[in-house]
C-alpha cells in the first residue's frame, strides 16, 4: 500500500506512523556510560543506527 505522502506500508498494518527524518547517527562504543551494556547487547559490536523523527501523519487503514 502507499500513503498519500508516497510512503509504502503493509496492507495488514493496523497503524501507520509517518515521520520526517530530523537526525541520524550510529551508536558508538565510546559513548556508553555503562560499559557492560556493550557486551550484553552488542557482543559482535554491530552497533545500530538510530533516528530522530518528527511525526507528520498517522493512518489507521480500513
Amino acid at each position: 500500500m502507499t500513503s498519500e505522502l508516497g510512503n509504502v506500508y503493509f496492507e495488514q498494518s493496523r497503524l501507520v506512523i509517518e515521520c520526517k527524518k530530523l537526525y541520524a547517527d550510529r551508536i558508538r562504543e565510546d559513548s556508553f556510560i555503562i560499559p557492560h551494556l556493550i557486551s550484553k547487547n552488542y557482543p559482535g559490536k554491530d552497533f545500530h543506527k538510530f533516528y530522530i523523527g518528527e511525526v507528520v501523519s498517522c493512518l489507521v487503514p480500513a
